[in-house]
């Protein structure tokens, strides 16, 4: 299991543009690998009378709808544009929040960015 993990992670981001770790962070089956996390093993802490990991995920589903509603209401009329910044183990499911939601079109960053720029990122700054 963690050796999957560390291939999804993003080991080697200091020598990445800014466009890279944002297309990494993007990806779908990273996001969905993230997303699997909490489902296959924090949902599943506890014990039959205690379940500890089904309460926080309680909280993550309550704040992963927040989220969305916030987003959700910025909306005025069909061509008004978001941007939505958030951590990435909250995308998979605000993401399917707004599709299914019906009440948004939503795009994925990920043709932007396959916009090669030129620099990279200094890693000491």
């Amino acid at each position: 299991m963690m050796e999957h993990i560390r291939r999804m992670d993003l080991h080697g981001r200091m020598n990445r543009t800014f466009s890279e770790i944002l297309t990494a962070l993007n990806d779908p089956a990273f996001n969905l690998h993230d997303h699997q996390i909490y489902i296959r093993y924090f949902a599943r802490i506890g014990t039959r009378t205690d379940y500890v990991g089904i309460g926080w995920m309680r909280w993550w589903y309550q704040r992963n709808l927040i989220m969305y509603t916030n987003i959700a209401n910025l909306a005025e009329g069909p061509e008004d544009r978001i941007l939505a910044m958030h951590g990435c183990s909250h995308h998979h499911l605000i993401l399917q929040f707004l599709r299914e939601s019906g009440l948004v079109d939503t795009a994925s960053p990920l043709e932007y960015l396959k916009q090669e720029r030129p620099g990279r990122m200094n890693p000491a700054s």
